[in-house]
């Protein structure tokens, strides 16, 4: 199932209540056009869709729908930095989730960074502003904040995949890849216990649309 979600921002609170009316047995369940205020907090809302839809097997959340032109072009920096620490967010998360005994794939439209990172980023890189530009990713937030962010994702991603035995696959948004909307996606390995990692150019063409659009 795919809900395209469209509110204002001042009522984002309110997709808290599309939860009862999603059928409890349904294994996919990916949410688009959701406001940037809605994913400050995932906790509360991501433990109110295990709870309601225990045998989901992917789980997603975005800011557009892969499918609207209009959509993307109008998106710019749509990733939220949560306030937690990456420690206390991976074992809140993790808890939330905890009643999807079956999840294989998580999308999360976070961005595991010092929150400093929204100042220097809009003010300092100029180049990130020019949409013509042929870089696609922001070398200098890569270099300042790159190593930190991804020690950030590893701990979440590793605690989520430690408790959530079934968990292959999880995808977070990034804010200096792919122009500010690309991602990047760590996956268990076949052998092992270090999550394999990559780059994802389009943080919402992970969308796959099982189901077709509600």
């Amino acid at each position: 199932m795919h809900v395209v979600w469209q509110d204002f921002p001042e009522s984002s609170h309110l997709a808290r209540l599309l939860v009862p009316c999603i059928p409890q047995s349904i294994t996919t369940l990916e949410i688009s056009c959701m406001s940037v205020e809605q994913f400050q907090d995932l906790v509360p809302l991501l433990a109110s869709i295990a709870g309601a839809c225990p045998s989901l097997r992917r789980l997603g959340f975005y800011s557009a729908a892969s499918d609207c032109r209009e959509c993307l072009d109008e998106t710019r920096l749509p990733f939220p930095i949560p306030e937690r620490s990456a420690p206390e967010l991976a074992d809140a998360l993790s808890q939330s989730l905890s009643n999807l005994r079956h999840i294989r794939s998580l999308s999360l439209p976070i961005h595991l960074s010092h929150a400093r990172i929204c100042e220097s980023h809009l003010t300092g890189h100029p180049r990130m502003r020019d949409e013509r530009a042929s870089d696609s990713n922001c070398d200098s937030c890569v270099n300042e904040f790159g190593h930190d962010t991804h020690e950030n994702e590893k701990v979440v991603a590793g605690t989520l995949t430690e408790r959530l035995k079934s968990l292959q696959s999880v995808h977070f948004g990034s804010w200096v890849y792919g122009r500010g909307k690309g991602g990047v996606h760590y996956m268990r390995p076949i052998t092992g216990s270090e999550l394999n990692h990559g780059l994802v150019p389009s943080y919402i063409d992970t969308q796959l649309w099982d189901g077709g659009r509600l």
